[in-house]
């Protein structure tokens, strides 16, 4: 958590502090974070004042705002905060823990932008309790403020606080988990083209950090994505925080001015203190980039005005949510209609390769389920507590299913696990570590032919086209669309609710989600959501955290997704190295490799020290 601090007399120098002033002046050019670090660590014990020089001089964002105003008050107008950290935060290995920053919404926008151009990231960070409509319209109002002056906005991102600083906020009272502002954020943004949200600040890092470091981690992050694209990471903020504005302008370790580009949105026209703060920013050379105010309806919605009751001020799709939040912690939460989740026992198929000894799948499977129970009856708040017990589909029964249909008609199944005769090797796309939603665009399956080539080869009918299940009916729907009348669909065959009235159950839609269990193992042939790579290739990715969120695609509740993931990996390892100890990376599906190639991995590493790998990498998670 960060310490409270406060500017202190002038005469407390902070170069002075770590022995750096030269002939009692500030050293000339600008001193890089190793140099800082070094004279910190040198020096003969340290005092508050060493601490707070060594954190403020390392930020080279805030060493020139000291050089330029020489006042530890300009640095505190600047927004700096002094964060926890014995070790920096580009030290730690949550600084780059792998690809859980979304980007699927950047990769359009960059395959148009010219080769040598430069493309803008916007990023505004904040305690979003609860995002609201005034945070997307001051992003939209910067974009079109960039695109106006001819530049290239390439994609934006929403960046909640960690919790450290959230629940600092207003006596505690704006306190809200990440866990939920990060899925209020992200179905803020669902049907936007352009705008994501950054997991890292709020759920990665161990603690509260200065919102230059989340700046130039997002930089540093995309350079590694795209090393051949020119990006930069722009800041917005709103006009109240004026003063952030002197960290804009800096000079790098050879003494070049170099610019990190901010915009402050207006609420309001400023007033005159405002404009007299703007000035004296310009007379010392800092860029001044003010956007025009935001409309009268925008500028008077705020967070405190939605935890006040008025939930017009939030974007549609997050209302309900909010809503449940305020009515768990009010108490006044009705008891739950569903009770049951339905998992599909299909490991016994997708590791029929694997040459597994008997029993193995089930205990995988009995062990999936029971942390699926654990993650409804062990919320924390603002969630409440739920039974939920867990029941299985038999694949076996359901492959039968198929296999006696297409004995009578002709089949056409979209469903991977119960191929028919014919087949449609087609899948919703989702961005990785996205918010995910949902998702309108379909793709062939990863290693499938292609669409055209899958839909050019399938007869008049009438067919019986067979899924697992309808979720929210896109697929079907779409498939529909593209068959375009060419093929007559005599009926629609749902395996899961056939699957429960076959076992004589007459309201076969009465249970809260149903799920996979081949889409939890590592490895599992034709298991885990398809996401879009750094390539545009498609991978398979494991239900689990950092790349899909099981708060959207498991229904979990947002307090129990972490602890779920770190227990289905730690699952997945135990598992796999009794059961399955010499099989690795190399030995997985294709669309398995990829992903973790993206990430640096060796096909010869074995699949259970991966499982635990990444496990370790979540241990930092809020």
């Amino acid at each position: 958590m960060s310490i409270a601090w406060s500017a202190s007399s002038p005469a407390v120098d902070l170069w002075r502090s770590l022995n750096l002033a030269e002939n009692g002046q500030a050293p000339l050019g600008r001193l890089s974070s190793e140099r800082i670090d070094a004279a910190y660590a040198g020096l003969d014990g340290t005092s508050a004042d060493a601490r707070l020089a060594w954190k403020v001089l390392r930020d080279p964002a805030y060493q020139d705002v000291y050089r330029r105003f020489g006042s530890q008050k300009a640095v505190q107008d600047a927004g700096f905060i002094l964060d926890g950290l014995d070790v920096p935060a580009d030290k730690q290995p949550w600084w780059a823990p792998g690809l859980v920053t979304p980007y699927a919404k950047l990769l359009p926008a960059l395959a148009d932008l010219p080769a040598g151009a430069r493309g803008t990231v916007l990023m505004t960070t904040g305690a979003m309790a609860p995002v609201h409509l005034g945070h997307l319209s001051m992003m939209e109002a910067a974009r079109a403020h960039l695109q106006a002056r001819g530049e290239t906005v390439l994609g934006g991102y929403l960046s909640p606080s960690h919790d450290d600083y959230v629940s600092t906020k207003q006596g505690g009272q704006a306190h809200m988990p990440i866990g939920h502002r990060l899925a209020m954020c992200q179905e803020a943004v669902a049907e936007s083209d352009w705008l994501m949200v950054d997991p890292w600040e709020g759920r990665y890092a161990a603690t509260d950090l200065n919102f230059t470091d989340v700046l130039r981690r997002l930089g540093e992050y995309l350079g590694r994505l795209f090393p051949d694209k020119r990006i930069q990471v722009a800041y917005v903020f709103g006009g109240d925080n004026l003063g952030f504005l002197a960290a804009s302008r800096w000079c790098d370790s050879g003494g070049a001015p170099r610019n990190s580009p901010m915009l402050c949105v207006e609420r309001t026209p400023p007033d005159e203190e405002q404009k007299r703060r703007m000035a004296r920013l310009a007379a010392a050379g800092v860029p001044v980039a003010m956007v025009a105010p935001l409309s009268k309806e925008m500028s008077t919605i705020s967070s405190t005005r939605v935890r006040a009751g008025d939930l017009s001020a939030l974007a549609q799709r997050s209302r309900p949510r909010y809503s449940d939040v305020r009515e768990n912690v009010a108490g006044d939460a009705a008891s739950p209609a569903q009770t049951r989740y339905l998992v599909r026992a299909d490991l016994a198929w997708a590791t029929r390769r694997w040459r597994l000894p008997a029993g193995a799948c089930d205990e995988f499977t009995r062990g999936l389920c029971a942390l699926l129970e654990k993650a409804f009856s062990e919320t924390t708040a603002p969630d409440r507590p739920r039974p939920m017990k867990t029941q299985l589909l038999s694949h076996a029964v359901q492959r039968r299913r198929v296999a006696a249909l297409g004995r009578v008609h002709q089949v056409l199944s979209l469903d991977a696990g119960c191929p028919a005769e014919a087949n449609l090797r087609i899948s919703r796309l989702f961005g990785l570590a996205d918010g995910q939603v949902f998702s309108n665009v379909l793709v062939a399956r990863p290693g499938a032919p292609t669409l055209a080539e899958q839909f050019a080869v399938i007869g008049p009918g009438p067919v019986v086209l067979v899924e697992d299940d309808v979720a929210s009916g896109t697929t079907l729907a779409r498939v529909r669309e593209m068959l375009d009348g060419k093929t007559e669909i005599e009926s629609v065959e749902l395996l899961t609710g056939w699957a429960l009235t076959a076992a004589g159950e007459l309201d076969s839609r009465s249970f809260y989600d149903v799920v996979d269990a081949r889409d939890f193992l590592l490895g599992a042939e034709e298991g885990g959501l398809v996401v879009e790579l750094p390539d545009r290739s498609t991978a398979r990715a494991p239900y689990l955290l950092p790349w899909v969120n099981n708060v959207t695609r498991a229904k979990l509740p947002c307090s129990s997704e972490v602890s779920f993931s770190k227990e289905v990996w730690a699952l997945n390892s135990f598992w796999l190295l009794k059961h399955a100890p010499h099989r690795t990376l190399g030995d997985s599906p294709k669309p398995v490799q990829v992903l973790f190639l993206a990430e640096g991995y060796a096909l010869e590493t074995p699949l259970h020290e991966l499982a635990i790998s990444k496990f370790a990498s979540l241990q930092s998670m809020a």
